[in-house]
């Protein structure tokens, strides 16, 4: 592969290649198998370690589902070694059989860290809706068997046709361990491509949820939403779980012949899955963002139970990112005019007057900016970003060049398809990038305002306590490691809860301070007097 050449970093700034991740600010999935393979979603363990989903080739099965894990620092994780025991951080799980091709499209963690990946599998008859459970350790979790009762950790949820295809591009948990998944299926085998939208919520152990049935009463879990009438595609590509209800985003009215569609989003009662009619009347909206193929694929809540959607404006012609804010009932927040001032609630914005882009996904950082991830082409394809402000969509000229970061990950074309935003505020963007005979998988770091670490001390010895043994308990904003100090001494690395055993009588300092994975320190410790009499 064509590698790129950078220059060693220095002060760098927000939008900026982290270039103490990976190689150059990239950790890059060469295979020697030639072919297709990207990274669609990514998240975040609460150790700050990294995973990522998608597509990676295999010599004998075609295409599988992939994942990968990376710690912090880009390398891979070689704990995660899934079913065949590889050890080197990359599980690839062949769903169809022979040479199909399967991909992992939506990801989520669940309370025990175990991965939940939902996406499709090619077969003979078309693709095929599919979800998977591995366990921590990437080994399929085979109490994660579904109705069929398999027992090998991945669930089908057949709907369309055979010869038509279908695909789960998104999954989110509820606080229950309810599984929600969503899509789209072809319905009508004989009107030609004739995509909905499909909703389905899975138990825990990965059969579905009778209770959620929504408006049609069907009872078994799942159930097909067309937003607009006609034989137009409707697809979902994004779930936000909310105390409003399940929020889904996508496309409606899309017609190849026409290239035309619409910003889609629909709100779900949390329990049965029945339309919302608090949102917009009957629980659907359709926003034209431009006359010509807008779809959005990011969702957000800035507040005050305004939602932000994201995507992408007038994709063919040239497309522009485009932002969308709505108020809790669906209308549209005029005051979010972005720096054209157009004053209805929608905004776009393009990296170069006769560039086209497309937005992938939607990260929120920690102080509520939207990070848009996606690619600009002018005139080849690059992996991009861009920051908007959530309250009003200006966009952030303090970040990366004018409010854009436009990385060139090879000499051929690139793609940001997921991102997440650590705790620390910097992102972390996958995707695929060209080499030489074929399209490889990568993971990225880019730096924010680069805040270092606050500790806090979250638990001390009482007041006067005869205790020789005292504990403390601390934490910090973000994750990190820790090194503490007794009176003085130096410090040393420590865990929470940390003990000293043997402390004298009299008064002492402890001290404590976080490093977070670059790694930078807490330049203010820390610390709490405590006294021990007795």
């Amino acid at each position: 592969m064509a590698m790129l050449v950078v220059p060693a970093q220095a002060g760098a700034t927000a939008g900026d290649p982290d270039y103490s991740f990976g190689h150059n600010g990239v950790a890059t999935l060469t295979n020697p198998a030639p072919g297709f393979e990207f990274l669609n979603r990514v998240v975040l363990q609460p150790d700050g370690k990294i995973v990522a989903a998608g597509r990676l080739v295999s010599k004998k099965h075609g295409a599988d589902v992939g994942v990968a894990r990376f710690l912090p620092n880009g390398s891979r994780d070689h704990s995660f070694d899934g079913p065949n025991g590889h050890g080197n951080g990359v599980v690839k799980i062949p769903v169809s059989s022979g040479t199909g091709l399967d991909g992992g499209l939506g990801l989520a963690l669940d309370d025990q860290n175990r991965i939940m990946v939902a996406g499709f599998a090619g077969t003979a008859n078309g693709d095929r809706n599919i979800v998977l459970r591995l366990r921590p350790n990437g080994k399929l979790d085979k109490t994660f068997e579904g109705d069929g009762g398999d027992g090998d950790g991945i669930v089908t949820l057949p709907l369309a046709a055979a010869g038509d295809d279908e695909y789960l591009d998104a999954i989110a948990i509820q606080g229950d361990g309810a599984i929600v998944v969503g899509g789209a299926t072809d319905v009508d085998p004989t009107a030609g491509e004739n995509l909905d939208m499909v909703l389905a919520r899975l138990l825990p152990d990965g059969k579905l949820d009778p209770a959620f049935d929504g408006d049609g009463g069907s009872a078994n879990g799942i159930f097909t939403l067309p937003i607009a009438p006609g034989t137009t595609d409707d697809e979902l590509y994004e779930i936000r779980l909310s105390a409003s209800g399940i929020l889904i985003a996508g496309e409606t009215g899309y017609d190849g012949g026409v290239n035309k569609s619409d910003f889609a989003l629909a709100r779900f009662d949390s329990s049965d899955g029945g339309l919302d009619t608090s949102f917009d009347g009957d629980g659907k909206v359709i926003t034209q963002v431009t006359s010509g193929y807008d779809y959005a694929t990011g969702l957000a809540e800035p507040g005050g139970g305004d939602i932000v959607a994201t995507g992408t404006a007038n994709d063919l012609a040239p497309g522009d990112l485009a932002l969308v804010r709505y108020d809790s009932s669906g209308q549209l927040v005029p005051t979010f005019d972005g720096d054209e001032g157009a004053g209805n609630g929608i905004v776009t914005a393009s990296f170069a007057p006769t560039s086209t882009e497309r937005g992938s996904y939607l990260a929120v950082e920690p102080s509520g900016d939207l990070v848009i991830s996606g690619e600009t082409i002018h005139p080849g394809d690059d992996s991009a970003l861009a920051r908007f402000d959530p309250d009003d969509g200006t966009i952030d000229t303090g970040f990366g060049d004018q409010g854009w970061v436009v990385n060139p990950l090879s000499v051929g074309s690139d793609r940001s398809r997921g991102s997440v935003a650590r705790p620390d505020g910097r992102i972390i963007a996958v995707g695929e990038r060209s080499g030489d005979t074929d399209f490889d998988a990568y993971v990225a770091r880019y730096h924010d305002d680069d805040k270092p670490p606050q500790t806090k001390i979250t638990a001390k010895p009482a007041p006067g306590s005869g205790d020789h043994s005292p504990t403390f308990r601390f934490a910090a904003d973000m994750p990190a490691t820790f090194k503490c100090s007794l009176d003085g001494g130096n410090f040393k690395n420590c865990d929470s809860p940390k003990t000293y055993h043997g402390v004298a009588n009299g008064g002492h300092v402890f001290r404590v301070k976080a490093f977070d994975s670059r790694p930078v320190a807490d330049p203010t410790p820390a610390k709490a007097g405590f006294q021990i009499a007795g």
